[in-house]
């Protein structure tokens, strides 16, 4: 292929990032930028002199016995405080009375202002001011000068800091043990959908924040949750809170919820938690078969031993099955029903590896020999990309399936780019991508229309299918179908990964790597677009289906996602775009054509028919 048509295909790579790239900058700058609650430094009321004292750090008193800088605070911070306007005096009394605060103090100190939070506060769990006091949730250095308005983003109140504030002191085993709480209720959260939201939301005050303690629990009200009086007592209860934000909500949808427990434990959901066991043996199990592939491969091509890969060995020449690795051409069982071979070597283009033959026969375990074989195959490896029929480019695929597989590229990138972030919330990264794609909400609608661009593409794929082969008659792509075959050459290529032969197995149209991409799609579309659309409808979802059913969901669409981006981005990538013979780019997808030669390399069955049925010469190259 000439440079230009290399160019026009990196171009259209282009084309697609910059879609992508704009897509993210116009939702990024069409939605509105959200405020940040800043409070400026305003002039603090002082008419007792107390800042001239407790802002000079080379004031030495005499009358305390205690570090200076214990008693050292900035005006800067007391002037951005909502405390800003009230005089020192207000807290400490006076001069000659004014002692630090204590925490019993703390709580009736601030119901002189704020009578109904402290009625509250008086009736709650956090009564005792040895559990909790107003300073631990509203002063984030626990002083009492440093308080911030509640929508301000360094408030320890902010609904996006409510969570951590709370679970500051539920994560203290000390404390906790004291009451017969768990310690890990934080953490649960973050692995809640809820918690998810929350590490990816950012900072602005026009984010649609999730329920965090306080929305389920109370702020100053907080009782136990066996009480009748708490919001989470019961499920219909707790139905009527996930209403305010999930319009319709049932006690069948609030019972799918783990809210800050593990979100599929098996207490709760049994399917679900064996099901991400499941998925997590499949992840790692496929993702790790895939890995090794790609590091044995790689070895194989920086070794430069993929090359003696070429060549038959003494196992493959015997009454081995037709077309596994017999370099001279196709059997008569490997050509179409009719189609006679060609007897000629010195036409045949594939015949040139021939003469290597009885030196990899010599030792196929390595040595000079093999060696030797190899330094042959690789020369003549080079005259055969420089005959004129090596130039030759087939036509693989059609405008149809080029455009099908288009679609479905942009819609993975976009989906991984979008639902990764949320899988792993608290990677740096993700929070990026969410910001790159214009916030949650965006990310999520976004996600979401990609998502059904993937299945309307999939079922045109079915529709495309069925048309070909019902309506124009072409025939039924049987190619793709998986046969024996492609179990031996899988071990095959195993056996040649770890040095057991030197013969690398022959494909026909579809190679066993191509079909397991294909018949993946249809293993993990229904499963991952089902699941999409029960988390896109949760409330409809658990008026129809079990209550296990968002739970399970969300388990069978995060992990079967997973391992489709993982097989894509490490196996298939490497395979169809970094492997040598293509890098940087496989240029079939997007011009439909394969050069000759690099067909002779990875179909060589195939083109042995091709040339077959159109009464020329036969290609196979030998080369799987």
């Amino acid at each position: 292929m000439s440079g230009w048509k290399l160019a026009k295909q990196l171009l259209l790579v282009l084309l697609v990032a910059l879609v992508l790239a704009g897509i993210g900058m116009l939702v990024h700058v069409s939605r509105a930028p959200g405020g940040q609650l800043r409070v400026k430094a305003t002039s603090v009321i002082d008419t007792s002199g107390c800042l001239g004292c407790h802002t000079d750090p080379l004031y030495k008193p005499e009358m305390s016995s205690r570090p200076w800088e214990e008693f050292l605070f900035d005006e800067e911070m007391l002037a951005s405080s909502t405390h800003a306007s009230i005089d020192c005096t207000r807290c400490h009394l006076t001069f000659a009375t004014g002692q630090r605060i204590n925490e019993q103090a703390v709580q009736k100190l601030c119901g002189q202002c704020h009578s109904r939070e402290l009625e509250l506060q008086e009736a709650s769990v956090h009564a005792d001011p040895r559990v909790a006091t107003c300073l631990d949730c509203h002063s984030p250095g626990a002083t009492g000068h440093d308080i911030p308005p509640i929508l301000a983003t360094e408030s320890p109140a902010f609904p996006r800091n409510v969570a951590g504030t709370c679970g500051g002191c539920h994560a203290d085993e000390k404390l906790m043990a004291g009451y017969g709480l768990e310690t890990d209720v934080h953490e649960m959260y973050l692995d809640s959908p809820h918690g998810t939201v929350l590490e990816l939301v950012g900072s602005d005050t026009d984010e649609p924040y999730p329920a965090t303690c306080a929305s389920c629990h109370g702020s100053h009200d907080v009782v136990k949750v066996d009480d009748p009086a708490s919001p989470v007592s019961s499920t219909a209860s707790l139905a009527g809170l996930c209403a305010d934000c999930h319009p319709g909500a049932t006690e069948s949808f609030a019972s799918t919820l783990a809210l800050h427990k593990e979100f599929a434990s098996e207490e709760l959901s049994p399917v679900a938690h064996y099901g991400e066991r499941f998925f997590f043996v499949l992840t790692a199990s496929v993702v790790g078969l895939g890995m090794l592939m790609v590091s044995m491969e790689g070895i194989g091509w920086l070794t430069g031993r993929a090359y003696r890969g070429r060549g038959p060995g003494k196992e493959d020449r015997g009454g081995g099955g037709p077309g596994e690795g017999d370099i001279r051409g196709p059997s008569r069982g490997d050509l179409a029903a009719g189609d006679e071979p060609d007897d000629d070597p010195g036409d045949n283009p594939g015949s040139h590896l021939a003469t290597a033959d009885s030196a990899v026969d010599v030792q196929t375990d390595g040595g000079p020999a093999a060696f030797a074989a190899t330094q042959a195959l690789v020369a003549e490896d080079a005259a055969f990309s420089r005959r004129p029929d090596a130039a030759e480019e087939i036509a693989r695929f059609d405008g149809q399936q080029r455009i099908q597989h288009l679609v479905m590229m942009v819609s993975l990138i976009v989906l991984a780019t979008t639902g990764l972030p949320q899988k792993f919330p608290d990677w740096p990264v993700s929070l990026w991508f969410i910001n790159f794609w214009g916030g949650l909400d965006s990310a999520r609608s976004i996600h979401r229309f990609a998502g059904l661009v993937l299945i309307t593409d999939c079922l045109y794929h079915l529709a495309y299918v069925a048309y070909s082969t019902v309506v124009v008659r072409k025939p039924l792509p049987i190619a793709m179908i998986p046969t024996p075959k492609d179990i031996a050459d899988f071990f095959q290529d195993l056996q040649y990964w770890f040095g057991r032969t030197m013969v690398r197995p022959r494909f026909g149209r579809f190679s066993y790597r191509e079909k397991f991409d294909y018949w993946a799609i249809f293993w993990g579309m229904p499963l991952i677009g089902i699941s999409g659309l029960v988390l896109m409808f949760p409330v409809l979802a658990s008026k129809l289906l079990p209550g296990d059913a968002v739970p399970v969901a969300l388990v069978a669409h995060s992990d079967e996602a997973l391992l489709a981006v993982c097989w894509i981005f490490i196996v298939h990538l490497f395979f169809v775009h970094l492997n040598p013979r293509f890098f940087p780019l496989n240029r079939a997808m997007f011009s439909g054509k394969m050069p000759r030669h690099l067909y002779a390399e990875e179909h060589p069955l195939e083109l042995a028919t091709l040339d077959a049925r159109r009464g020329g010469r036969t290609g196979s190259g030998g080369r799987g």
